[in-house]
């Protein structure tokens, strides 16, 4: 009588080459968010038409007394499909980073803040995604 073929184990190497992933992913997304934190500082005093050469046409602006806020989204700049970071968010099964919308104020014709928030308005405690709206203003 014959056996029955047991499965053969997994390779070893399969393991250390997932955790290798999760790691480069991980740095990925850590790197995205330093770069949206760099951004706050770096982009201060740009004028508005520095903003729109590396930003591109706002989703919308508005005015409240002298501040003039410049609106855009990461999904904008992802061609509103699902960004790398989100896929391997959902591949590593954590929550995917929600789109970022960036909000530029402007005094006097200059970058005095950004803010991050999701689509409700919300600040975001993971920025990562904010990279991506954001990175071509960066000097390198």
């Amino acid at each position: 009588m014959r056996r029955p073929r047991l499965p053969r184990p997994a390779s070893p190497a399969l393991p250390a080459a997932l955790l290798a992933s999760a790691l480069a992913l991980a740095a990925c997304s850590w790197q995205r968010t330093q770069l949206a934190g760099e951004a706050r500082g770096e982009m201060r005093g740009m004028t508005r038409e520095q903003v729109l050469a590396c930003m591109g046409q706002p989703l919308s602006t508005r005015r409240e007394g002298g501040t003039e806020f410049l609106r855009y989204s990461s999904a904008m700049r992802a061609g509103g499909a699902e960004t790398l970071i989100q896929r391997a968010d959902r591949r590593l099964g954590d929550p995917p980073e929600p789109v970022c919308t960036v909000e530029v104020a402007l005094e006097q014709g200059r970058v005095d803040r950004l803010r991050y928030t999701d689509e409700q308005g919300r600040p975001l405690q993971r920025t990562g995604q904010c990279a991506v709206a954001v990175q071509n203003c960066l000097q390198d």
